[in-house]
């Protein structure tokens, strides 16, 4: 029997690009390539496995076990069985050949290492889309409930964690290590990073601001496809040292920032717009993305071509 396998995983939310097009189409500017395309939201943004789950070995459980005892994690228990689910996946697809002749390569046992985490991001964006609805209708106050701010913060923190760029980072910050294999950790630590983040955001929610930014100009807020960037610091940093800044929309979007800090304005004039823009082109990867063609067609920074 044929088992439908999701291979083209998106590593940006399908739906969050759909408030950037007319439905069906985006326009995308690629870096390396000149001009601007209209593109299929089916085309962009994503890669074939991305989210494929790759078998840690032994030498990786030791790393990510130092890893978070290192960084003196809030979550250390429920880290150690982030690490644990991960590699107890590979050892009931072992439990599968022994008993039952299943090979790895199965169509089972592809759809479990292809699809697991996919589906699971699916599910955290799924419960997030009322917010998204909130936060565009000028709607805010769910960050300060209980339920709302533990919901939304754990899909922004996914949302800052589950993209290319940052699982590029991660690569090659291990790679060329002979302790640890880069690519084998990437998927366990994506989930250790963004539950710390979502927690301690979380467990000191009446320290942090949410702010609405509207932009009524004639210049639109852009995305890429690092579309949750941090403002300060060198772009890993989890809070304290953070200041989250997300679109939401062409002429909407959200800065989450200790609330010590000078507070910002609601509404932006053009300078302000273009500043915020000039961050998504900076932290993108390799596309961004607007309602509007003309809005990319002159960006030529950051290995992006005019």
């Amino acid at each position: 029997m044929k088992i439908n396998n999701t291979r083209k995983h998106h590593h940006v939310w399908r739906h969050y690009l759909e408030a950037w097009s007319n439905g069906k189409q985006i326009f995308c500017k690629r870096k390396g390539t000149v001009g601007v395309i209209c593109a299929s939201l089916t085309k962009i943004a994503n890669l074939r496995d991305f989210y494929k789950v790759k078998r840690i070995t032994e030498n990786d459980v030791k790393y990510l076990r130092l890893f978070v005892e290192k960084v003196n994690s809030p979550l250390r228990e429920i880290d150690y069985k982030i690490i644990e689910i991960f590699n107890g996946l590979f050892h009931y697809m072992d439990l599968l050949k022994f008993i039952f002749k299943i090979p790895e390569n199965s169509e089972l046992n592809k759809l479990i290492s292809i699809n697991v985490e996919e589906k699971y991001l699916s599910l955290i964006e799924g419960m997030s889309v009322k917010y998204l609805d909130l936060l565009k209708s000028g709607n805010k106050k769910f960050f300060y409930e209980e339920d709302g701010n533990m919901e939304f913060t754990l899909f922004i923190s996914y949302q800052f964690f589950r993209t290319r760029k940052v699982k590029d980072t991660i690569i090659n910050i291990f790679s060329g290590k002979d302790y640890v294999n880069a690519e084998n950790i990437v998927n366990p630590l994506r989930h250790i990073l963004s539950l710390n983040m979502a927690w301690t955001f979380y467990m000191n929610k009446e320290e942090w601001d949410l702010y609405l930014l509207n932009n009524e100009t004639e210049v639109s807020f852009i995305t890429g496809d690092q579309p949750a960037i941090n403002i300060i610091g060198d772009g890993l940093n989890t809070p304290p040292d953070f200041i989250l800044y997300y679109p939401i929309s062409p002429d909407r979007a959200i800065v989450i920032q200790k609330k010590k800090i000078k507070p910002i304005d609601n509404v932006l004039n053009k300078k302000q717009v273009e500043y915020y823009n000039d961050l998504i082109i900076k932290n993108s990867s390799h596309e961004i993305f607007s309602n509007s063609k003309s809005m990319l067609e002159n960006i030529k920074t950051n290995g992006y071509c005019a």
